[in-house]
Protein backbone atom coordinates (compact mmCIF):
# COMPACT_ATOMS: atom_id res chain seq x y z
CA UNK A 1 0.00 0.00 0.00
CA UNK A 2 1.40 3.42 -0.93
CA UNK A 3 2.45 5.72 1.89
CA UNK A 4 0.91 9.19 2.23
CA UNK A 5 3.18 12.14 1.42
CA UNK A 6 4.62 14.29 4.18
CA UNK A 7 2.37 17.08 2.92
CA UNK A 8 -0.76 14.91 3.26
CA UNK A 9 0.17 13.69 6.73
CA UNK A 10 0.84 17.28 7.82
CA UNK A 11 -2.61 18.39 6.61
CA UNK A 12 -4.26 15.52 8.45
CA UNK A 13 -2.46 16.51 11.67
CA UNK A 14 -3.60 20.14 11.34
CA UNK A 15 -7.20 19.05 10.74
CA UNK A 16 -7.15 16.74 13.76
CA UNK A 17 -5.75 19.56 15.91
CA UNK A 18 -8.46 22.03 14.85
CA UNK A 19 -11.13 19.63 16.11
CA UNK A 20 -9.83 20.30 19.64
CA UNK A 21 -10.85 23.97 19.64
CA UNK A 22 -13.50 24.19 22.34
CA UNK A 23 -14.78 26.59 24.97
CA UNK A 24 -14.04 23.92 27.57
CA UNK A 25 -10.36 24.03 26.53
CA UNK A 26 -10.29 27.84 26.92
CA UNK A 27 -11.08 28.90 23.36
CA UNK A 28 -13.81 31.32 22.25
CA UNK A 29 -15.48 28.83 19.88
CA UNK A 30 -16.39 25.14 19.68
CA UNK A 31 -15.12 23.15 16.70
CA UNK A 32 -15.82 19.41 16.45
CA UNK A 33 -14.37 16.94 13.90
CA UNK A 34 -17.49 17.17 11.73
CA UNK A 35 -16.96 20.95 11.55
CA UNK A 36 -13.47 20.72 10.00
CA UNK A 37 -13.46 20.65 6.20
CA UNK A 38 -10.80 20.42 3.55
CA UNK A 39 -10.75 22.63 0.47
CA UNK A 40 -14.54 22.99 0.45
CA UNK A 41 -17.26 24.94 2.21
CA UNK A 42 -20.24 22.55 2.52
CA UNK A 43 -21.79 24.21 5.55
CA UNK A 44 -25.08 25.85 6.38
CA UNK A 45 -25.28 28.96 8.55
CA UNK A 46 -26.73 26.88 11.39
CA UNK A 47 -23.57 24.70 11.31
CA UNK A 48 -21.25 27.58 12.25
CA UNK A 49 -18.58 27.85 13.44
CA UNK A 50 -16.61 25.73 10.97
CA UNK A 51 -12.96 25.49 9.91
CA UNK A 52 -11.71 24.94 6.37
CA UNK A 53 -8.13 23.90 5.58
CA UNK A 54 -6.67 24.92 2.21
CA UNK A 55 -3.29 23.67 1.03
CA UNK A 56 -1.69 25.91 -1.55
CA UNK A 57 1.44 25.94 -3.60
CA UNK A 58 4.48 23.97 -2.53
CA UNK A 59 7.73 25.50 -3.75
CA UNK A 60 11.13 23.87 -3.68
CA UNK A 61 13.49 26.10 -1.78
CA UNK A 62 16.68 24.10 -1.27
CA UNK A 63 18.29 20.89 -2.43
CA UNK A 64 21.48 19.50 -0.99
CA UNK A 65 22.96 16.11 -0.19
CA UNK A 66 20.00 14.28 -1.75
CA UNK A 67 17.44 16.14 0.38
CA UNK A 68 14.74 18.50 -0.87
CA UNK A 69 13.36 21.33 1.24
CA UNK A 70 9.99 22.80 0.23
CA UNK A 71 7.74 25.56 1.49
CA UNK A 72 3.97 24.98 1.55
CA UNK A 73 1.34 27.73 1.80
CA UNK A 74 -1.27 26.53 4.29
CA UNK A 75 -4.41 28.57 4.95
CA UNK A 76 -6.93 27.82 7.66
CA UNK A 77 -10.27 29.62 7.64
CA UNK A 78 -12.86 29.87 10.35
CA UNK A 79 -16.37 31.00 9.53
CA UNK A 80 -18.40 32.24 12.49
CA UNK A 81 -21.92 33.57 12.99
CA UNK A 82 -21.99 37.19 14.14
CA UNK A 83 -25.10 36.67 16.30
CA UNK A 84 -25.50 40.44 16.48
CA UNK A 85 -21.93 40.96 17.77
CA UNK A 86 -19.20 43.25 16.49
CA UNK A 87 -17.57 41.72 13.38
CA UNK A 88 -14.06 42.96 14.22
CA UNK A 89 -14.17 41.67 17.80
CA UNK A 90 -15.53 38.26 16.75
CA UNK A 91 -12.96 38.03 13.93
CA UNK A 92 -10.11 38.82 16.31
CA UNK A 93 -11.31 36.11 18.70
CA UNK A 94 -11.47 33.57 15.85
CA UNK A 95 -7.97 34.53 14.65
CA UNK A 96 -6.70 34.14 18.22
CA UNK A 97 -8.29 30.68 18.52
CA UNK A 98 -6.74 29.52 15.24
CA UNK A 99 -3.30 30.92 16.02
CA UNK A 100 -3.30 29.50 19.54
CA UNK A 101 -4.32 26.06 18.27
CA UNK A 102 -1.85 25.93 15.37
CA UNK A 103 1.12 27.72 16.91
CA UNK A 104 1.12 26.41 20.47
CA UNK A 105 2.85 23.21 21.37
CA UNK A 106 4.76 21.33 18.70
CA UNK A 107 5.93 23.76 15.98
CA UNK A 108 7.07 20.81 13.88
CA UNK A 109 3.51 19.46 13.61
CA UNK A 110 4.36 16.05 15.03
CA UNK A 111 7.81 16.11 13.44
CA UNK A 112 6.50 16.58 9.88
CA UNK A 113 7.61 20.21 9.42
CA UNK A 114 10.97 21.90 9.79
CA UNK A 115 9.38 25.26 10.51
CA UNK A 116 6.01 26.97 10.74
CA UNK A 117 5.75 30.74 10.26
CA UNK A 118 2.65 32.94 10.18
CA UNK A 119 2.60 34.95 6.95
CA UNK A 120 -0.87 36.55 7.12
CA UNK A 121 -4.01 36.83 9.23
CA UNK A 122 -7.08 38.59 7.89
CA UNK A 123 -10.85 38.75 8.14
CA UNK A 124 -13.84 39.87 6.14
CA UNK A 125 -17.57 39.56 5.65
CA UNK A 126 -18.15 37.00 2.88
CA UNK A 127 -21.51 38.47 1.93
CA UNK A 128 -22.91 41.76 3.19
CA UNK A 129 -25.81 41.10 5.52
CA UNK A 130 -25.11 37.35 5.80
CA UNK A 131 -24.38 37.57 9.53
CA UNK A 132 -21.14 35.63 8.99
CA UNK A 133 -17.55 36.68 9.50
CA UNK A 134 -14.71 34.76 7.85
CA UNK A 135 -11.13 34.79 9.09
CA UNK A 136 -8.06 33.25 7.49
CA UNK A 137 -4.58 32.59 8.83
CA UNK A 138 -1.89 31.63 6.33
CA UNK A 139 1.35 29.90 7.21
CA UNK A 140 4.56 29.10 5.38
CA UNK A 141 5.35 25.52 6.34
CA UNK A 142 8.86 24.31 5.55
CA UNK A 143 9.26 20.56 5.07
CA UNK A 144 12.13 18.27 4.09
CA UNK A 145 12.08 15.03 2.16
CA UNK A 146 14.45 12.73 0.34
CA UNK A 147 14.78 14.14 -3.19
CA UNK A 148 12.38 12.24 -5.42
CA UNK A 149 10.51 10.69 -2.48
CA UNK A 150 7.92 13.06 -0.95
CA UNK A 151 6.89 10.40 1.58
CA UNK A 152 10.23 10.05 3.37
CA UNK A 153 11.95 12.55 5.64
CA UNK A 154 15.76 12.69 5.71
Amino acid sequence: MPRESIRERLLQEIMASLAHISKQAGYWFDITPEKVFRAERPYRPEDLPVCVVWDGDEVGSKKEYGNQQTALKLTVEMLVSLDGGNASQIANRAIADLRDNIESGDHTIDGLADDLALSNATWGLPEHGSGIVAVAVTYDVTMSSIFGDPTTQP
